[in-house]
């Protein structure tokens, strides 16, 4: 059945389309109406503060929050009742921890370096400064409802869980993640009536930018260096910060193979001091806009590749160092893609290629063929005037003979010559002959406007662009040819670490971890549907299980991340090289061939040219020829009637 929603002024329609998504609180759906907003419809009926919530939200029309959340616009009203509202759609958007997670990275934003992260990080703060003052405290901050584009804008989504401050009312965020929630906070048994303040967001907000900058590692995650037990939330209680450059007895070590927290600048250093060991005094979100301004401007590219990018405070490149040292790959190498340059041969072949358009030039007419004025005819014809005139002389003499006999003979020369004039053989002669030479002249201007037009429109023209095309399509398939070859490669590479992080997450039982609000019930209903260590959490994503929803597969799911922080990826070079080489002797089977294709159809091309060329020279002398034809069979023609106005 399909459902239409009506918004909040009555007249607005909103129809559900397919779904896209689903949460702890409800559906997202595409609206038939339009296609950029979505409707979010709630599986529970909503509560009448948060209807009032909602109400309040959608007159909050502000620029600030449109451009870095997707805010409710309208109410989505059902028998009424207030059952979602719409919000905006935000297209190619991803979720803020695929940027941070090297693995998602590399598979999403390949062509992203560290400075595309520091980017990320101070548009992040932007958008954390520009709810701020709109009043808004965004509470429930976490990796999963902040979104990021390959520009680097980034969105924030569930709005509907912020804190709003409707003059002395307060709408509470009563959600949040332990990982991101500051100490403060972490006592309190609910968040119902707990009211946040910026200062709270900036440890949430302290967290993210820590993560984007350490390419996913949490600041409370690390080395065990005690022999006391140490989670994440108890190292936030604790304010045990592993990164500390200040703390000279430390239970918390940074993690192996981690970036250096003493390579970021000085006023970063002090910011991230600041946010995780001082509860009253943390960095606002304006002190970490600028102090990010500062750190991007000391960022600088390695010299083997544009996509490795770093504090020019380290003395080489980490990014290289992690990959030749360590087999540790968190940036892609750009200059794999320079695997076609192997044949350095077929590389110059293409660098002279030339396929631009064949310009050709209309034809241009050139009327040559006037009457010469040097020249001359059949002499027979100037014969033909004087047997002409001789004959009509030599008649008429006789006939004027005859008029001395009789006067009537005189009537008859008249009639005589008139009729001989008229009827002469040979005037006859010569219009037959100006009339085929007229016709002629005709025909031969006929052949010309036919040279004409096949000059303009030569017949292999369209074969000729034919086949520049199809050396167009396969340059560029060939330049691409390394896409499929890195995206396996990748694939290659993930398939060893998911391998190994599975193995790692095996030795997590969910049954041995206080898990928070996952109580002793609903371990017994994964453990009786085969979920029984964290690594087990990822099959949730393909089952279901009656009683685990979405909040607990949140839950989960932040549990499995909290346990995989200490996971140390050791790739099996032995294993992994034995699959790139397959890769690249595929790779090298399909480049002989397209480059022995590209070059069949250059000699093809270059043979359609030549032959478009040679046939237009040869049209230009045959329509010259048959233009000096045309002038001398005009001038022929001119003298033929100059003869016969003779008769």
């Amino acid at each position: 059945m399909i459902t239409t929603y009506k918004g909040a002024d009555g007249v607005r329609l909103y129809t559900i389309g397919n779904e896209i998504g689903k949460g702890g609180e409800g559906h997202v759906f595409e609206v038939r109406e339009s296609p950029a907003i979505l409707l979010k419809i709630y599986t529970e009926e909503l509560a009448s503060d948060k209807m009032d919530k909602l109400r309040y939200m959608t007159t909050m029309r502000r620029p600030a929050i449109y451009r870095f959340a997707a805010w409710p616009l309208d109410l989505a009203i059902h028998n009424g009742r207030v059952e979602g509202f719409v919000m905006n759609k935000l297209t190619g958007y991803v979720p803020l921890h695929m940027l941070f997670n090297p693995m998602d990275r590399k598979k999403l934003f390949p062509d992203k370096g560290y400075n595309f992260l520091v980017h990320v990080a101070r548009n992040l703060a932007t958008a954390f400064h520009s709810l701020h003052v709109e009043g808004l405290i965004i509470g429930d901050v976490n990796e999963g409802n902040i979104l990021v584009n390959p520009q680097g804008m980034v969105a924030f989504i569930d709005c509907d869980s912020f804190q709003i401050k409707n003059k002395d009312h307060y709408y509470f965020c009563e959600v949040g993640v332990p990982r991101y929630t500051p100490p403060e906070l972490l006592s309190a048994k609910s968040f119902s009536q707990v009211v946040r303040t910026v200062n709270t967001d900036a440890f949430s907000l302290a967290i993210l930018l820590f993560q984007i900058l350490f390419l996913g590692r949490h600041p409370f995650a690390g080395r065990n260096n005690s022999a006391e037990d140490f989670d994440e939330e108890r190292a936030i209680r604790e304010q045990e910060f592993a990164y500390s450059l200040k703390k000279q007895y430390k239970r918390l070590l940074p993690p192996l193979n981690s970036f250096d927290i003493a390579d970021l600048s000085d006023g970063l250093i002090t910011l991230f001091h600041r946010a995780f060991e001082n509860q009253d005094q943390r960095p606002s979100s304006k002190e970490w806009m600028v102090a990010l301004d500062i750190f991007s401007k000391d960022i600088i590219t390695c010299g083997k590749t544009k996509i490795h990018t770093y504090p020019k405070t380290m003395e080489n490149c980490p990014w290289c160092d992690f990959q030749a040292k360590k087999g540790i790959v968190y940036f892609l190498d750009d200059s794999e893609r320079n695997i076609l340059a192997d044949n350095q041969e077929f590389a110059m072949f293409l660098n002279d290629i030339n396929t631009e358009k064949l310009s050709l030039e209309k034809f241009k007419v050139r009327y040559l063929h006037t009457p010469l004025t040097q020249g001359k005819i059949d002499p027979r014809w100037y014969r033909y005037r004087w047997l002409h005139l001789l004959t009509a002389f030599v008649g008429g003499a006789i006939i004027a003979a005859f008029a001395v006999i009789h006067s009537a003979f005189v009537l008859l020369a008249i009639i005589f010559l008139a009729m001989y004039h008229v009827k002469s053989p040979f005037r006859r002669k010569i219009e037959r002959e100006l009339e085929r030479g007229i016709g002629l002249i005709q025909d031969m201007k006929k052949q010309q406007l036919t040279i004409v037009m096949e000059y303009d429109h030569p017949k292999e023209l369209k074969h000729y662009r034919d086949v520049q095309d199809a050396i167009n399509a396969s340059i560029k398939e060939y330049k691409k040819l390394p896409d499929p070859y890195l995206k396996e490669r990748r694939l290659v590479e993930e398939k060893w670490y998911h391998k190994q992080l599975s193995l790692y997450l095996a030795g997590f039982l969910i049954v041995d971890f206080e898990i928070p609000s996952l109580w002793a019930a609903k371990k017994q209903l994964l453990y009786d549907n085969g979920i029984l260590t964290a690594a087990d959490i990822s099959r949730l994503n393909k089952i279901k299980i009656a009683g685990i929803g979405p909040k607990n597969m949140q839950i989960l799911i932040s549990w499995q991340q909290q346990m995989a922080n200490g996971f140390e990826y050791k790739p099996d070079y032995e294993q992994i090289n034995k699959e790139l080489a397959k890769l690249s002797r595929e790779l090298a089977i399909q480049k002989a061939s397209m480059e022995n294709s590209i070059r069949q159809l250059y000699v093809g091309l270059k043979v359609h040219k030549n032959s478009i060329l040679n046939r237009q020279t040869f049209l230009a002398q045959k329509y010259n020829e048959i233009d000096t034809a045309i002038s001398r069979n005009t001038f022929f023609a001119d003298e033929l009637k100059q003869l016969l106005r003779y008769y």
